[in-house]
C-alpha cells in the first residue's frame, strides 16, 4: 500500500494490465484473487486509482468474477474488499450498485457465514 508503488503501478499501465488478466482468464480462481487482491492494494486510500479502476471496468470484472466463483470464499473475500476500497468514493456508488455488486457482496455473504 505504499503510495510510490501504487502511482508508479498505475503509470505504467499495471491497473489495465490486471483488469485485462481477470478478464481474459475469467474461469481461472487463482487469477482472479489475485486480480482482486492486486486491485484492492492499488485502490487503498489511492483516490486516482479509485478512478483507474473504475475507468478500465475493474467493478463489472470485479463482480463477475464473484458471480462466476460464488463457492469460492477466497474470491469473494477479496472481491468484497475492492469493492469496499471502491465504495469509499462516494462517486462510485452508482457504479458499484449498477453492475450488481451490492446483490454480490450479500450473496457472499450468505454463502459464506461460516468464513
Amino acid at each position: 500500500n505504499d503510495p510510490g508503488n501504487q502511482t508508479a503501478i498505475a503509470l505504467k499501465g499495471g491497473i489495465r494490465v490486471v483488469v485485462a488478466a481477470m478478464t481474459a482468464h475469467a474461469r481461472r480462481a487463482d487469477v482472479q484473487q489475485q486480480g482482486c487482491l492486486a486491485l484492492t492494494t492499488l485502490s487503498t486510500n489511492n483516490v486516482h486509482n479509485k478512478t483507474a479502476i473504475v475507468g478500465a471496468r475493474g467493478i463489472s470484472v470485479v463482480v463477475q468474477a464473484m458471480k462466476t466463483h460464488m463457492v469460492n470464499a477466497g474470491i469473494q473475500e477479496q472481491g468484497s474488499r475492492v469493492l469496499a476500497s471502491l465504495s469509499v468514493s462516494a462517486i462510485n456508488h452508482t457504479a458499484i450498485a449498477s453492475s450488481g455488486g451490492i446483490r454480490v457482496v450479500l450473496a457472499a455473504m450468505t454463502a459464506h457465514l461460516l468464513h
